[in-house]
């Protein structure tokens, strides 16, 4: 208690909002050294995480 831990994973899966399917091709998983100089980098932009929507909604049809 009171200790700042050395590292932090993050872990996630992401989903089609509009038929539930997961996007396999999204890798969700931060490591963090949890340091107050650390920065982050987005991973996705909107035009990349569109296109992986679609990509999973047409394998659904």
């Amino acid at each position: 208690v009171g200790e700042r831990p050395e590292k932090i994973s993050v872990r996630g899966e992401a989903y089609s909002a509009k038929s539930n399917i997961l996007l396999k091709k999204v890798e969700l998983e931060q490591v963090f050294g949890n340091d107050s100089s650390q920065g982050y980098k987005r991973q996705y932009f909107k035009k990349q995480i569109l296109a992986m929507v679609a990509a999973a909604e047409r394998g659904v049809h």
